[in-house]
């Protein structure tokens, strides 16, 4: 049965995170999970499932999915999912700017 969990306890990342550098949330597959921290910081929800995690981020008005898949002993980024809040589909470029603000300014963002 999968595990859900606020990565830090108090469901999302607090503290300013370094500029954005990337474009879109597919950009960051491939990287490890240190390399989605260093972008975006800890998730507001984590979830195993297996080998495999789903790495949940919010910003104010979306979602961002990642799903991480351990490969050699090291979790990697396999797959990246915008949405809107209210369901259905999100601009993942737009997302991934709301994401990564809300994360910087240390807002914690329920669903």
């Amino acid at each position: 049965m999968a595990a859900c969990q606020s990565a830090d306890g108090l469901g999302g990342r607090h503290g300013a995170l370094p500029p954005l550098t990337v474009d879109s949330p597919s950009a960051l597959i491939g990287r490890d999970e240190r390399g989605l921290r260093g972008v975006l910081g800890e998730p507001a929800l984590l979830r195993r499932d297996g080998s495999a995690q789903v790495w949940q981020y919010r910003g104010r008005g979306c979602v961002l999915d990642f799903v991480l898949y351990e490969d050699g002993g090291r979790l990697g980024v396999a797959y990246a999912e915008a949405r809107g809040r209210g369901g259905g589909a999100a601009d993942p470029k737009a997302c991934l700017r709301d994401v990564h603000h809300t994360a910087s300014i240390g807002e914690v963002i329920a669903l």
